[in-house]
């Protein structure tokens, strides 16, 4: 029976959690599927033909059927639901987003469709399309971050003693500061929250009066390609 497309991502994303990003080979999958190597190319055209699609799955268990903001819902709680959206799809998947920094914008339609939806509701809030888009990619970039290191700091698991010890000798206010934060007992997403809401409490719309009903015509061609807005 023939595999379908979505067969082969599924596949590809069971390795992942399996193994890890440098787990995911053609040759690896095609032993998964128990089919000849070759075969894949009848549906993925090389490996980064397979991320884009995985990045695509990854974001579409969030995304597909996210909300529009509603209008009488605050841009800055539909950003942060949003946001949040956008961690818990990385999270799903071990190395998630380092899946998604690496996609292509050309094909990874559903990363492409989500920065268009979080652009257009910032312009529609009132915002320049220019600062629509910086706050979309702040925002958007932080989250890459802050989930890559979450993820790695999961496999190190976690800071022991004697790294403790080395940090309080040479960095002393780091070691405090991270200290001070395990005693807290605030959880990975209330620490992502709080650098969340320090972007989002320093942007604000330029223009004032009426929020726009739609975003302004423009003109200028994208770059032919690159993997994610620059």
């Amino acid at each position: 029976m023939a595999l379908q497309r979505h067969e082969v991502v599924d596949a590809a994303l069971q390795l992942l959690d399996r193994d890890g990003l440098e787990g995911v080979t053609l040759r690896r999958l095609a032993k998964e599927l128990e089919v000849q190597a070759m075969s894949l190319y009848w549906y993925v055209r090389n490996k980064q033909d397979l991320l884009d699609e995985m990045a695509n799955a990854i974001l579409g268990v969030q995304f597909d059927d996210h909300p529009e903001r509603r209008a009488d819902q605050p841009w800055q709680d539909w950003l942060t639901d949003s946001a949040h959206a956008l961690r818990d799809a990385l999270l799903s998947r071990q190395h998630g987003a380092r899946v998604v920094v690496g996609a292509n914008l050309d094909r990874a339609v559903r990363f492409a469709d989500m920065s268009e939806m979080l652009i257009r509701t910032l312009v529609e809030a009132g915002f320049d399309l220019l600062s629509a888009r910086n706050v979309t990619l702040t925002v958007i970039h932080y989250t890459f971050g802050q989930v890559i290191e979450e993820q790695a700091f999961n496999e190190l698991s976690g800071v022991d003693e004697a790294a403790m010890k080395e940090l309080n000798e040479r960095v002393p206010t780091v070691a405090a500061s991270i200290g001070e934060v395990m005693a807290s007992g605030r959880t990975p997403r209330d620490l992502y929250d709080d650098g969340l809401q320090l972007i989002i409490r320093g942007a604000a719309p330029v223009q004032a009066g009426p929020e726009r009903t739609r975003p302004p015509a423009w003109h200028r061609s994208p770059p032919e390609h690159h993997r994610y807005p620059v």
